[in-house]
């Protein structure tokens, strides 16, 4: 299969609007004085495989040391969850080795003590598997049930963030309804106490839209930013969530700036009748602001948007819904934490021979890189795990 990675510009729209945060906390788009030039800029560079052979649903994700960890699956199902590393400074990968015998979707938290636990989701089942060891094994600490009576469930993602030394896990469940013939995503917590889980989870939204599902969790002290469809923020610990009114309202995706910890999403939504366009935002302060960036749209229906952002780089990406486009992969960047954009182009082009995609996921590193990694699949078979990066 010949992947080709290129920067082309396209014939395709993008729309900028003016930034601005919520009615009554107004701010100018304007980058800190801290991020004012020189300006941190780039050009995305090869594409290469990262798996062995036959992964698929791949994420990726930057350690505190700059260690860029990318989880993926492969079959047979169960899905077994394996991960390979680059540590910092380094241009090879570790072997490959296997986190879970059961695990689609993985996300990671590094804890202050080095311990590293990992959010994982496959048809039917939430879990965490931790390490202590740096990522050499990993241990089953906890799962919870991620279906319910009358729907058919497939796989969502699962989220962990810390609270003092407690664990809080959300995640949801992509539920098919085989009676009505509509998906909805059920969103769910489980939140330690004196280091016990409790039996079972506990419902934190009826039904996000699919295919958004849950996209992000990001807590600091008493304050959760949950990105699922929408921007939920507790400041109780967790107790309690409320909707940030006049919002996103369909995050696809969503990444926390290493450096500024700043919060970016990416929003789909329609125009009209048609999912068509993705808008950006950001929050400094976990949803008590947002300011919207900016709106990107190729020309045609989306199915995913993904953000990222590092020092003053941002980095968004689109993918369209159905048809030969679906192997494509459009992104834009901003070297002012989302004040400017370029114009939307061509990174990938996975199409070839029918292939599309089955899961996009972009990281940022501290020290200014931005690492998209995209699975493909051809006819229901996972065909490989794939990364390029823009520095």
């Amino acid at each position: 299969m010949e992947l080709q990675s290129r920067t082309r510009a396209l014939a395709c729209t993008l729309v900028l609007v003016a930034c601005h945060s919520q009615p009554g906390n107004v701010s100018a788009c304007d980058p800190p004085a801290s991020l004012k030039g020189p300006l941190i800029s780039g050009t995305w560079h090869a594409t290469e495989q990262i798996d062995p052979a036959g992964g698929g649903y791949g994420s990726a994700q930057y350690s505190p040391e700059g260690d860029l960890f990318v989880f993926y699956s492969v079959l047979p199902r169960p899905d077994h969850l394996k991960l390979r590393i680059r540590r910092h400074g380094d241009t090879t990968w570790t072997p490959e080795t296997e986190v879970s015998p059961n695990g689609r979707t993985a996300n990671a938290f590094f804890a202050p003590s080095g311990a590293i636990h990992v959010g994982i989701e496959n048809s039917g089942t939430a879990m965490i598997y931790s390490s202590t060891d740096h990522a050499q094994t990993w241990n089953w600490e906890v799962s919870f049930s991620a279906m319910d009576a009358g729907a058919e469930p497939v796989y969502d993602q699962a989220f962990v963030t810390m609270d003092g030394t407690n664990l809080n896990l959300f995640y949801g469940y992509n539920s098919f309804n085989s009676v009505v013939g509509n998906s909805s995503v059920r969103v769910y917590k489980a939140v330690q106490s004196g280091g016990k889980w409790p039996r079972d989870p506990v419902s934190m939204f009826p039904a996000v839209p699919a295919p958004s599902g849950v996209q992000g969790a990001y807590q600091d002290d008493g304050t959760i930013l949950v990105l699922a469809g929408t921007a939920d923020q507790s400041t109780d610990h967790g107790a309690t969530f409320t909707q940030i009114a006049g919002g996103p309202a369909g995050i696809a995706g969503a990444s926390r700036n290493p450096t500024t910890g700043k919060v970016f999403m990416a929003d789909l939504f329609k125009d009209g009748t048609r999912i068509n366009h993705a808008a950006l935002w950001r929050t400094g302060d976990l949803g008590a602001s947002l300011t919207k960036l900016t709106t990107v749209g190729p020309g045609g229906d989306l199915y995913r948007a993904k953000i990222a952002a590092t020092q003053n780089l941002v980095v968004a990406v689109v993918t369209l819904d159905g048809g030969s486009g679906e192997g494509v992969i459009y992104g834009t960047t901003s070297i002012d934490e989302g004040c400017t954009w370029t114009p939307l182009s061509q990174i990938v082009d996975a199409s070839s021979s029918g292939n599309t995609l089955n899961a996009v996921s972009l990281a940022a590193s501290s020290d200014g890189v931005v690492s998209l990694v995209y699975s493909v699949e051809k006819g229901g078979a996972h065909d490989g795990v794939f990364l390029s990066e823009f520095h």
